[in-house]
């Protein structure tokens, strides 16, 4: 077999026999002059991969996510001057998971005042979907640790 056999160097593959026996069932309907026009219409429209594979991820991403970049997106303007030192590191279920840079932070933004209000305007950015916040400390083992404890 040289390299312009075979199948996949065929530009248009011969029909199967199903194809041909549904082909042929269309002429008798319609008539010869219009079974390309109809076979045309029964076939699915053509898809661009980008389109496929975007939709693919989409499905693959979690439903967390769009809350996320959106409080990532806000996080300035809702803690001020202290969104380097507190930041969303995820959002599980109900939960915006905070890490904290230092102990001292992490007290501060634990007192009831402090708590409430920043839950407040995260349940108005989100639409009440986030009700909680847990804290972890920075760095990976913290975030991991917070997870564990929300699933």
């Amino acid at each position: 077999m040289d390299k312009g056999e075979g199948l996949l160097a065929r530009k248009h593959p011969s029909p199967t026999a199903m194809e041909r026996e549904r082909e042929e069932a269309v002429a008798l309907l319609v008539g010869e002059e219009r079974r390309p026009e109809v076979m045309a219409a029964m076939r699915a429209p053509a898809h661009r991969i980008a389109d496929l594979v975007q939709g693919f991820v989409k499905r693959l991403r979690p439903p967390e996510q769009d809350l996320y970049e959106r409080i990532l997106q806000h996080w300035e303007a809702m803690v001020g001057g202290n969104a380097k030192m507190i930041r969303p590191l995820l959002v599980r279920g109900n939960s915006l998971v905070l890490e904290v840079i230092h102990p001292a932070y992490r007290t501060i933004f634990q007192t009831p005042q402090m708590q409430a209000q920043v839950l407040e305007r995260v349940r108005e950015l989100t639409d009440g979907k986030v009700s909680q916040i847990a804290y972890a400390p920075a760095g990976r083992r913290g975030a991991v640790k917070i997870q564990e404890e929300l699933k």
